[in-house]
């Protein structure tokens, strides 16, 4: 078999794995998904014709499908054990929702936006997260919702670059992918409760980001969404209750 192929059929035997070791923090996704579909609905309904508004408009809803795509991403990066790699799309992802924040909160800066050329994006949207860094320590206030994001960007970056960090592969198959055990869950037990605090502190970073939209289109349809709303405390309760569930996984040495 070709070697590409043979590689794509393990990635997807290790997806289906992996869904089953990992199905309290899928759960916990698929809650996250459902509150990202609400929203666009019924969003035409309710979008400005204001042509001054559309850019805004535009912009904004193009950050949204790129944070739910990067959502997406990462959970199916999870799913086939590339730790990187779904650490990378959550920090795309909370590029979007800084992006998003700052648009929402001066919609005169969309057009520069959507000009990639223009002096506004390279100087405050192509360095979103130290643009807003930099903004917080002059007026955190301002920025309330991005506290919690940047914490979570600054816990995936020392993994989403290629050091040792990113790799576990087992003894004995380091070769030209001779064998495809490269990326799977790591047997090690520590390791093992490490990558699922990452998938849930993950699945809460998306949500944060979501909460910075929300903002968006609170405003938009008026009247709040109650079982949004209880979507949205019922997932928080469920990802604090995970985590500490992760954290209170005991150590195989330490059983019996």
């Amino acid at each position: 078999m070709d070697k590409f192929l043979e590689f794509i059929s393990n990635e997807e035997k290790v997806f289906l794995e992996n869904q089953s070791k990992l199905q309290n923090e899928y759960a916990l996704f698929v809650i996250l998904d459902d509150i990202y579909q609400k929203p666009i609905q019924n969003i035409d309904s309710i979008l400005d014709k204001d042509k001054n508004l559309i850019q805004h408009n535009l912009a904004i809803l193009l950050l949204y499908n790129l944070a739910h795509l990067n959502l997406y991403l990462s959970i199916s990066c999870f799913l086939r054990a590339h730790f990187s790699e779904a650490l990378f799309h959550c920090r795309k992802g909370i590029d979007t929702g800084l992006s998003a924040y700052k648009i929402i909160l001066e919609p005169n800066l969309a057009s520069a936006y959507l000009n990639a050329e223009s002096q506004e994006y390279k100087k405050i949207f192509k360095r979103i997260k130290q643009h807003f860094k930099e903004e917080m320590n002059n007026n955190s206030n301002k920025y309330s919702l991005a506290n919690g994001l940047i914490d979570v960007y600054e816990k995936c970056n020392p993994y989403s670059h290629a050091d040792i960090r990113t790799l576990d592969l087992i003894l004995g198959q380091i070769s030209t992918f001779g064998n495809f055990y490269n990326f799977q869950l790591s047997e090690n037990d520590e390791k093992y409760k490490q990558y699922k605090q990452y998938f849930v502190v993950v699945i809460a970073g998306f949500l944060k980001i979501f909460h910075i939209f929300k903002l968006f289109f609170d405003e938009k349809f008026k009247v709040k969404d109650t079982s949004l709303e209880n979507s949205i405390e019922n997932l928080s309760l469920k990802l604090d209750k995970e985590l500490r569930n992760i954290q209170s996984l005991p150590l195989k040495k330490d059983a019996g």
